[in-house]
C-alpha cells in the first residue's frame, strides 16, 4: 500500500492486504486504486498517519521482534487450522 516504508510501518497489519500477482506485480500494486480503498474504508486521516508513520525510522529491539513473531506464528497455526 505505501512503497519505501521503515519500521514505522513495516510490521503494521492494518496495511497488509493479499493482491493477485496481476495487480501486484504487473499492475505495480494498483497504488492509488488501493489507496482509494483503504481511505474510503479508514478515513483520510487514518492513511495520511500511515504515510508520515512511513517516514519515521523506528528501532525495534530483539525482544519486541521476537515477541512479534511469536504472535504472527499463533495467528499463522491458527490459519491452517481453520482450512
Amino acid at each position: 500500500m505505501i512503497p519505501g516504508r521503515t519500521n514505522g510501518i513495516l510490521y503494521d497489519e492494518t496495511i497488509v492486504y493479499a493482491q493477485c500477482y496481476d495487480c501486484n506485480v504487473t499492475g505495480g500494486g494498483e497504488r492509488q486504486k488501493y489507496r482509494a480503498i483503504m481511505v474510503e474504508k479508514h478515513g483520510e486521516a487514518w492513511y495520511n498517519l500511515k504515510e508520515q508513520a512511513r517516514k519515521t525510522p523506528t528501532d525495534l529491539p530483539d525482544f519486541i521482534l521476537r515477541e512479534m513473531n511469536k504472535e504472527i506464528l499463533k495467528k499463522i497455526k491458527k490459519l491452517k487450522e481453520s482450512v
